[in-house]
């Protein structure tokens, strides 16, 4: 099971900046080079990145009604 922890989300003249942690819920064991995306309401891909070796993750983005937020790692269904 994947498991997203949002350790802040600042919201500045529609600009968003969310970072995080991506870590396994049952062993609560970090999730390294885990992917992380924000979609569009029609699933056009806005921003993304990486998260490092600790599960940890930083990204920016214009904030738009609908975006969804899309985590995924190799072996772990995807949210």
């Amino acid at each position: 099971m994947l498991f997203l922890c949002l350790l802040s989300v600042a919201t500045m003249q529609a600009q968003s900046h969310i970072n995080g942690r991506v870590f396994d819920a049952r062993s609560n064991e970090p999730l390294p080079f885990a992917t992380i995306a924000v979609l569009a309401a029609d699933s056009t891909v806005l921003t993304g990145t990486v998260a490092d070796g600790e599960g940890n993750f930083s990204l920016d983005h214009k904030s738009t009604k609908g975006s969804l937020l899309c985590l995924s790692c190799l072996g772990y269904a995807t949210l």
